[in-house]
């Protein structure tokens, strides 16, 4: 993952919080294996927001057939404020491990969503200490795991998507077929319900590697091209989460509205050339240190939220108080009051490989060989969580607005009175997500500390 060396914030400090959840992601559909990989008769289905669909084709795959998988009849459990409680704790929790441990000083870009699922589907095959964290961490103290399906479930169901605002969301288990090593049908049977998982068959080989990478590709719309280089011989399964968002500002920026010689001053102090983006919003968030605002999506159900610290603020410091609690107040502090913005426009890619950082958030027994305990997956060996890969992509432009994410989890054996507008320009760092204005909960969080280019 590119990181971002801790330096030195500049006078003009700025974050901002892009909390837009998608109204619909764009058409994101699922890659079908190549002749390496064999869907477990059924193709794995890909998720789509709200709806799914199946698309996946059935090839001639090295390795005998498998047991039928389709989509039971999940048990739902709708979005509340316990729900939202704990997705927010841990979208904090993730966004500020990533910030804290990242060197260099490139931007950064976490999907909360993308890892929850990700590890949700995982979390189905744990048992015991193991499962006892990582129900901690995913659903706090009041969310166990079957509770923790069941909201997802919904709440993924429910994100609306829309030609103009798009949300698509696909799932995947790869298994290595190999004498000796059986999964679970229960567990596959729960992600396939849950998360309408494809499910993969496979030698685990580089043409296992380039059939995961073409799904990847396909399934964030190619903003993500690989997930993988290799997989090691003690490999034995791969869950895959992608999402990708796609969606047009409800009121784009114009060419007047634009200005190719803007400035961004970076954490460094140094400032950096720019196209900036101008426009006024009926919208103002604050609180003690804040200033921000909300551009909606097309359609209204998705919007880009941004604040921007007081200046000399320091910057590290700003994103450590970005509690649940100070998330949740600036967003509902909306005012409908006239405001001056102004966005730059960038993109950028970020990496992050997060063992150490769920670690630190204590899911630990999760990487430990021979003492995880994930005997729901299978009981043929002892197997343990080797690596966490997260990859996400975000191009703000004056049109809108695309993203994608994947996490791939590794397993191994072993209105106001007319007055002088508001003004928030984000010319200096700035936190952004993109969140569901219904629940307003992120997506994706990202830091924007320099932009080239």
């Amino acid at each position: 993952m590119k990181t971002v060396k801790k330096s030195i914030i500049c006078k003009l400090t700025c974050v901002v919080l892009s909390l837009a959840l998608l109204m619909g992601l764009c058409a994101c559909g699922a890659a079908a294996p190549s002749e390496s990989a064999k869907p477990s008769e059924t193709a794995g289905q890909e998720t789509q927001a709200p709806e799914s669909s199946s698309e996946e084709k059935e090839t001639g795959a090295q390795g005998g057939s498998h047991s039928h998988y389709t989509p039971g009849s999940a048990q739902g459990k709708e979005t509340d404020d316990t729900f939202r409680s704990a997705y927010l704790a841990l979208a904090s929790k993730l966004f500020q491990t990533h910030y804290a441990g990242r060197e260099g000083s490139d931007s950064t870009l976490i999907s909360p969503l993308s890892i929850l699922i990700a590890l949700a589907m995982t979390a189905n095959g744990a048992e015991n200490e193991t499962l006892a964290e990582m129900e901690a961490l995913l659903g706090g103290e009041d969310i166990d795991l079957e509770a923790l399906n069941q909201y997802v479930y919904t709440y993924i169901n429910e994100l609306p998507s829309g030609e103009k605002a798009r949300f698509a969301i696909a799932d995947a288990i790869w298994f290595k077929e190999m004498n000796g090593f059986t999964v679970n049908e229960d567990f596959l049977q729960k992600d396939v319900d849950y998360f309408k998982a494809g499910i993969y068959q496979a030698p685990f080989d580089q043409t296992t590697v380039k059939d995961i990478n073409d799904w990847v590709e396909k399934n964030t719309d190619g903003m993500i091209k690989e997930i993988l280089q290799e997989l090691s011989e003690d490999a034995r399964m791969i869950l895959i989460n992608a999402l990708c968002f796609d969606a047009k500002w409800a009121a784009p920026f114009d060419e007047y509205q634009l200005d190719p010689h803007g400035k961004f001053t970076g954490l460094d102090g140094k400032k950096q050339p720019v196209t900036m983006m101008y426009d006024s919003v009926w919208s103002y968030l604050h609180d003690e240190d804040t200033t921000g605002f909300i551009k909606l999506y097309e359609g209204g159900t998705y919007g880009f939220v941004a604040l921007l610290p007081e200046e000399g603020t320091d910057f590290d410091a700003y994103i450590a108080s970005l509690t649940p609690e100070k998330l949740q107040g600036l967003i509902g502090s909306e005012n409908a009051e006239k405001t001056t913005i102004g966005l730059p426009k960038f993109s950028y890619d970020c990496e992050w490989a997060m063992v150490g950082a769920l670690k630190e958030l204590g899911m630990k027994k999760a990487f430990e060989p021979f003492v995880a305990d994930f005997r729901g997956i299978s009981e043929d060996e002892s197997l343990f969580i080797s690596q966490v890969l997260h990859k996400t992509h975000i191009e703000v432009t004056e049109a809108g607005t695309r993203a994608a994410a994947v996490t791939a989890v590794i397993v191994e054996a072993a209105e106001a009175l007319e007055e002088k507008p508001k003004e928030v320009i984000l010319d200096r760092p700035f936190v952004y997500m993109i969140v569901d204005m219904q629940n307003k909960l992120p997506i994706f969080i990202g830091a924007v500390t320099e932009i080239s280019g």
